[in-house]
């Protein structure tokens, strides 16, 4: 039968409108993106008009804006700061300022101002302003590193409080401008490389829908009006942009899908397809790697304790020093040398990385690689095991909101071993389920003819193989291991015993021989540095921060050397008391709840939220009785191993990722399965139209907040750390021979590699011995966790109690930069202070 005349022309103008919309639309981004890189290399300067409303968002620590006779400014507090969003990659060259040093007539002390740029102070380090609005201009010291963008520009000045007025007032600021060096490739902001193509694309699409001509000379003007005006406004472009470009990107969207609602069910049947989601799933992993090999480099902080000593390990490891350290950073063994065998975290993580520092160097970013490939496997794990449970499009869900998890992304961002464990989990459990419980009952088969199969062979070697790394990742995954097996045992007894089934005593070496092979260089290693198959100082630390909040964190950093050490007795009927014992379990499961699932995403604690926890059990009920067996032999493991975290130990956030993945493939499945059930029920009309925007939604709803939150920790993570520029200080201006107490050995050694002590929590008495006798030589105060902030340092001498102290109250005045006897102040900056230690 053939189709009317007028049917297949317009279809045939339909095809040619949506090649020429679409060819616009590549156009479009390419030249939005063209312009906005050109215009970064040719302009390298930002000026921000304090005076003027539209500054706020790049202000803070400013009054009001106020007017003069022929300009308007903003009163300073005593610190204030000017962020210029929209500034590139390169580093500035000049700081200038439009200031007033207005004060009252008969007011006698000189206005000063001094200026810095990411916790770098900038030349002339103080300078005094006059009555009369100036221009200043600061340059960065010689030689000084001034972190990567955004820069954020502070400026310190005394203040007074005029009469009758509340306020208390600095200098007045008209103006800032920053100028960035001339040369290098100025990389603009990810925004900017983001919301404008959005915009131009989004306003060139709802402009084309003007009937005839106007519909293709309308958009083309505004869209090159637009990109003009963002070009010319970079700066305020850079903070009022987006809002705009996602409401009208999101308007541009419903529009064009509007009419193609209907067709959304065939196209998400494509991802059904294996090759389709493949496709998709190869897509998204190679923008979440670009996007992360971006943000590394970018990131200078290396993590605090263990995310440290896994890089220091490790690089003392490539160095032909062995799995060891260069400080004491608890005082259960003397270690009287400073350099000893690692005792405190698992060995994995540092393995993982060595090989990384071997072929690129033992830098910051590249610490935190192994990671990266880590989750990308994890993701194409879940991908492939929800797409044999289900459909390939239940496993490309799954797969992408795994890699967005805020923990498993500060996972990469950091060096810690949870997103080791989790996956070498994953895997091994996939591995134990479909070996025990194998489609077509092949284990039948191979039970017959006693499991000397080639397959089941292999899958025995990789059980044993994973439960050893998986050991080397984290002991207390033993407890996951104790559950494997109980499963496993409870399902040959159930299903296979009454048919007379056998396990077969080769498969049980090979599991054994395996899992053997991969623990033995742990054990003997161990052996040699401790005299014992295991040891940990947490063993130690479990006593004491069993009870945390109740009991102090810090006392784990007493010194327990020569006198009794923390042992379970303390616990049980001990020094404690059964009432800390009750009250420390109940805290910890109560902040299961409230932390783990109803806290803040993206807060340390924070495990999984409401809705997909609601989602997946939806998702669970919903599961044949197969799969359902699997997420109860999952459930059976975490559940003993929660037991022995929440017992034993104590609540983190990440200790319980290891669920995460498993209850990502529960909401996707879920969501699948009510969005099918609605496609079966509702055949047309508007119900079935607005029941289609069901799958959208509820991705969208569980995507988003992961989006959202990582967009934060990379806003939050890239910007410079002080600890970072004091630790280069430190390096160059001391000697391999030094000794350096600390509060923060691990992140000193990784950045300075100056040996470390631990500043015990103790009296001062005890400090100055255990100074002593190590032969420290500096005192570092401030940091990670012991930093304050030295604003509230009093100007003059004052009572040691009015000074600002971190977590060793001890020192007093010293985390001010007042001298003492004994320690002399080398290097005060970015809430550090450091003191070289001289003879009384």
């Amino acid at each position: 039968m053939s189709m009317e005349p007028g049917t297949i022309g317009k279809e045939h103008a339909s095809r040619i409108w949506g090649r020429y919309l679409l060819r616009s639309f590549v156009l479009c981004v390419l030249l939005t993106l063209a312009s906005v890189l050109l215009s970064y290399q040719l302009v390298r300067s930002q000026r921000v008009d304090v005076g003027n409303a539209f500054a706020v968002p790049f202000l803070s620590g400013f009054f009001p804006d106020e007017a003069d006779i022929n300009y308007r400014y903003r009163w300073t507090t005593s610190h204030s700061e000017v962020k210029f969003e929209g500034a590139g990659s390169v580093a500035p060259s000049r700081v200038s300022l439009e200031a007033q040093g207005f004060r009252p007539a008969d007011f006698g002390q000189p206005v000063t101002m001094t200026i810095s740029v990411n916790g770098t102070p900038l030349e002339p380090n103080v300078i005094t302003l006059t009555r009369s609005l100036a221009t200043y201009t600061f340059t960065a010291p010689p030689g000084a590193r001034l972190t990567p963008a955004p820069y954020v520009l502070e400026i310190d000045a005394p203040t007074f409080r005029p009469s009758g007025d509340a306020r208390d007032l600095g200098v007045k600021v008209a103006s800032v401008r920053l100028d960035q060096e001339s040369g290098g490739f100025n990389v603009p902001p990810l925004g900017m490389l983001v919301w404008p193509p959005i915009f131009v694309v989004a306003l060139f699409y709802l402009l084309s829908l003007f009937p005839g001509i106007l519909g293709r000379l309308v958009p083309v003007v505004a869209g090159l009006v637009a990109l003009a005006a963002i070009l010319i406004l970079r700066p305020p472009a850079t903070v009022f942009l987006p809002p705009f470009a996602a409401v009208l990107g999101l308007m541009a969207l419903m529009h064009w899908q509007w009419r193609r609602a209907v067709e959304w069910s065939s196209w998400v049947d494509q991802l059904g397809k294996v090759a389709t989601a493949r496709r998709f799933m190869l897509a998204g992993s190679l923008m979440y790697a670009a996007l992360c090999l971006w943000v590394l480099p970018q990131v200078d902080w290396i993590g605090h304790a263990d995310y440290a000593e896994n890089a220091v390990i490790a690089r003392n490891f490539v160095n032909g020093r062995g799995l060891t350290i260069d400080y004491v950073a608890q005082f259960y063994d003397p270690h009287l040398a400073l350099t000893h065998p690692a005792e405190t975290w698992p060995l994995l993580q540092p393995v993982l990385i060595a090989p990384f520092f071997a072929l690129l160097g033992s830098q910051t970013w590249i610490a935190k690689l192994p990671n990266l490939l880590i989750l990308l496997g994890l993701a194409w794990a879940v991908f492939s095991l929800a797409s044999r449970l289900w459909d390939p499009r239940v496993g490309l869900v799954a797969g992408l909101l795994t890699l967005v998890h805020p923990y498993f992304f500060n996972a990469v961002l950091y060096p810690i071993n949870d997103l080791a464990f989790t996956a070498i989990f994953f895997v091994l459990a996939w591995l134990v389920w479909h070996t025990a419980l194998p489609q077509q009952d092949v284990l039948l088969r191979e039970t017959a003819s006693g499991g000397n199969s080639r397959a089941s062979k292999w899958r025995a070697a990789g059980i044993g193989s994973l439960s050893g790394l998986f050991i080397w990742s984290k002991p207390s995954g033993g407890l996951l291991l104790v559950g494997l097996a109980l499963w496993a045992g409870w399902t040959w007894w159930r299903r296979y015993r009454p048919s007379g089934g056998q396990i077969s005593g080769r498969t049980l070496v090979a599991v054994a021989a395996a899992f053997a092979l991969v623990l033995l260089p742990l054990f003997l290693r161990n052996l040699l540095a401790f005299g014992r198959p295991f040891f940990s100082t947490e063993s130690y630390d479990a006593w004491i921060l069993r009870y945390w909040p109740v009991h102090q964190w810090e006392d784990i950093y007493k010194v327990y050397t020569g006198g009794e050490m923390p042992s379970f007795r303390w616990v049980v009927g001990g020094k404690f008391g059964y009432e800390n014992l009750f009250r420390a379990i109940g805290v910890n499961l109560e902040w299961v709840w409230k932390q783990g699932v109803l806290g803040e995403q993206g807060s340390s604690n924070f495990v999984f939220g409401l809705l997909p926890l609601a989602i997946a059990f939806t998702g669970l009920a919903s599961a044949t009785r197969r799969v359902a067996g699997l997420f109860s032999m999952v459930a059976l493991c975490i559940g003993l191993y929660a037991v022995f975290v929440l017992g034993y130990w104590h609540y983190e956030g990440r200790y319980f990722q290891v669920a995460v993945p498993w209850l990502y493939m529960l909401v996707a499945w879920g969501l699948f399965w009510v969005w099918d059930r609605l496609r079966e029920r509702l055949h047309g009309g508007l119900g079935r139209r607005w029941s289609l925007l069901l799958l959208p939604i509820g991705i969208a709803a569980v995507l988003w907040p992961s989006i959202d939150t990582v967009e934060k920790q990379i806003e939050a993570d890239v910007q410079p750390t002080g600890f970072v520029v004091g630790m280069a200080w430190l390096k160059t201006n001391s000697t391999s021979s030094d000794v350096v107490m600390t509060r923060d050995p691990w992140e000193l050694n990784w950045y300075a590699e100056r040996k470390a002590v631990m500043i015990p929590n103790d009296d001062l008495a005890t400090i100055n011995r255990v100074a002593q006798q190590y032969g420290v030589t500096y005192l570092q105060l401030g940091g990670p966790v012991d930093g304050i902030n030295t604003r509230d340092c009093p100007s003059g001498p004052a009572p040691d109690s009015a000074y600002p102290t971190g977590v060793r109250p001890q020192f007093g005045p010293l985390y001010c930069g007042v001298e003492k006897a004994g320690y002399k102040l080398v290097y005060r900056q970015g809430g550090l202070t450091i003191y070289k230690l001289v003879p009384k």
